[in-house]
């Protein structure tokens, strides 16, 4: 039996696909300036632990004792088909277009999945984590809750005082915080998630102040005098600064994208396929770029033409690619 979509989570994967384009339109356009534009910091400030807390948020449905402890085989396998081939398949394809391709190579970006589409590869890390607290949490009869913030708490440590980069580590040490964050926010939704207007408002305002000084290697001045390692305030930063972001919206989307009506129709069928949308112009920005500086070298044009490009081809080729069964589960993690 197939799981009922809900309109506002489509809607707000949609628009966060169109953000994520559009980062990328900047951070290949501005190079290294990115870091200093605002609407970038802006973007990147909450974009992907958005998109991480609505895949934990999508991921929580009530189910019956010692289901994930008897079904984890099925889960990791599906997830798997979902995430790892396609991230595969695409990695290899943005190797052909832009790189070297060679057994060093491929090893690179499977060992350093941050050189290409490391949210395929991180989101799978994740559910097989999560899902291992799951079933830990099943077997030793220990409330979920502790098992994940026992190992929300290992990751951040571990990553903190080793520093570890392969296999994306850096990635999942972070965004398993967001993926939690969302789980729970869903499984409790009735407790935590609030219509209070006054509320959201000033949260909001609190959002944007952070995210404006947010900044991606670097922290506000008015924080660099706590007496507290940098790396520690650093990451506590930009977990608060996200994390508001991440209630804000899941708190008011429900109330004001659940519908097909207008422009949400569209940016929710973006939702539906947003994995197919990331890959595809990850792999095509590159080039986009090169292409409209043939025409313009004014920053803006450049900026405004090569995403918007990048998202229309994007959503040329996924339509495509799911057209035919082999390619939509192949590309686009389609079972």
């Amino acid at each position: 039996m197939g799981v009922q979509r809900l309109i506002w989570a489509d809607s707000i994967k949609g628009w966060l696909i169109i953000l994520v384009v559009l980062g990328h339109a900047l951070q290949v356009t501005l190079g290294a300036d990115c870091d200093s534009n605002h609407l970038w910091n802006i973007i990147y400030s909450f974009h992907m632990p958005a998109f991480m807390a609505i895949s934990g948020y999508l991921a929580f449905r009530p189910v019956a004792e010692g289901y994930y402890h008897s079904n984890y085989k099925t889960i990791i396998i599906r997830r798997f088909r979902q995430l790892i081939v396609p991230f595969l398949l695409w990695s290899l394809v943005l190797i052909l277009l832009n790189d070297h391709l060679s057994i060093e190579t491929i090893e690179s970006y499977i060992l350093y999945p941050d050189k290409g589409l490391w949210f395929l590869w991180v989101l799978f890390a994740i559910s097989i984590v999560f899902l291992g607290c799951n079933c830990l949490a099943e077997v030793i009869r220990v409330k979920h809750e502790l098992i994940v913030l026992a190992t929300c708490l290992l990751l951040i440590v571990i990553m903190i005082m080793l520093d570890i980069r392969v296999f994306g580590f850096q990635f999942l040490a972070y965004y398993f915080l967001f993926y939690a964050v969302g789980y729970f926010s869903n499984k409790y939704k009735k407790a935590l998630i609030t219509e209070n207007k006054f509320l959201l408002i000033a949260l909001s305002l609190c959002w944007f102040i952070l995210a404006w000084f947010w900044k991606m290697h670097d922290l506000p001045s008015w924080l660099k005098t706590i007496p507290l390692p940098s790396s520690l305030v650093q990451y506590a930063y930009r977990f608060i600064t996200a994390v508001i972001a991440v209630y804000i919206i899941i708190s008011v989307s429900p109330i004001i994208l659940n519908n097909y009506e207008s422009i949400n129709k569209h940016v929710a069928t973006l939702g539906v396929v947003s994995l197919g949308i990331y890959t595809t112009h990850f792999v095509l920005i590159g080039n986009i770029v090169k292409l409209c500086k043939l025409f313009s070298s004014n920053e803006i044009i450049l900026i405004a033409s090569s995403f918007v490009l990048a998202l229309v081809l994007s959503c040329i080729i996924v339509w495509l690619l799911s057209k035919k069964r082999i390619t939509a589960r192949l590309f686009l993690g389609k079972i």
